[in-house]
């Protein structure tokens, strides 16, 4: 429009870009939440202030609504939608200097149709893109302040198990194209787990040879050294004294068998 946008100038812009994010008045009254007084209130307002937003709400309810969300009292997911569209309000694109942002929001936008084209195995969710792999795994994609700046996550059992991946030349491109490598790396996952060491054992299970686990440990060890020589006094020799203490052991009796692995 030829000029910078700090932000709502009414009320009903207020209203709107609250509801456009989703943290609405109406989108979370039914959110059991505490009170806020007026000087909280007021304290809110002269943050942002100071932080150059050109208009707070005038309306008390709006008002309360405002300060509710930047106190954390809905949270921190909804405090964090709004501290993002108030830095997007107030930070011009060319404070990004580092980026080339055609480049950039054209990357974003294949994002967006490529997983628009994997129909309902992936979603653009709240804070985070999900996948659904050809294995029937559930995938999170989400973002990371540092290096390099995203997380992938495997949905198991009502718990988050991250994956270690790492596209190759992935600091060469822009990011959009990294999301859009792994959202189809992991869409087609038993393909690409042929590949992804780290996504292997998600998709095609540890193999059998590494579940096995042999817990008696004097087992173990007879396998490794043999049944330790005794002297006729029945006392370890003194090798195997400093043997055993080196490992911090003190297993005495190693001649019975196992009974099976």
């Amino acid at each position: 429009m030829g000029f910078p946008y700090l932000g709502p100038v009414s009320d009903i812009g207020w209203i709107s870009a609250l509801d456009n994010l989703g943290i609405g008045i109406l989108h979370l009254n039914r959110v059991k939440s505490r009170s806020v007084s007026q000087g909280e209130v007021l304290g809110v307002e002269n943050q942002l202030k100071d932080a150059g937003l050109v208009r707070f709400p005038k309306g008390m309810h709006i008002q309360e609504h405002v300060a509710k969300i930047m106190l954390g009292v809905f949270g921190k997911d909804v405090k964090n939608k709004l501290t993002t569209a108030i830095f997007i309000w107030l930070i011009g694109e060319d404070e990004f200097v580092a980026r080339n942002p055609p480049a950039w929001a054209r990357s974003f936008q294949f994002v967006q149709e490529v997983v628009g084209d994997l129909n309902e195995r992936a979603t653009i969710m709240d804070g985070y893109i999900e996948v659904i792999g050809a294995s029937g795994n559930v995938y999170r994609i989400k973002p990371k302040r540092h290096t390099p700046n995203y997380a992938v996550f495997r949905e198991l059992d009502e718990k988050l198990e991250f994956i270690c991946i790492d596209p190759v030349g992935a600091h060469n491109v822009v990011f959009g194209d990294i999301l859009v490598t792994l959202v189809l790396s992991l869409y087609d996952d038993t393909n690409s787990a042929r590949h992804i060491n780290t996504l292997g054992r998600h998709v095609f299970g540890t193999p059998e040879r590494m579940r096995r686990r042999n817990v008696n440990i004097e087992h173990l060890w007879r396998r490794a050294i043999g049944n330790p020589p005794y002297q006729d006094n029945g006392q370890l020799t003194d090798t195997m004294q400093r043997f055993i203490r080196r490992f911090q052991t003190n297993l005495m009796d190693w001649t019975q068998e196992e009974e099976g692995v």
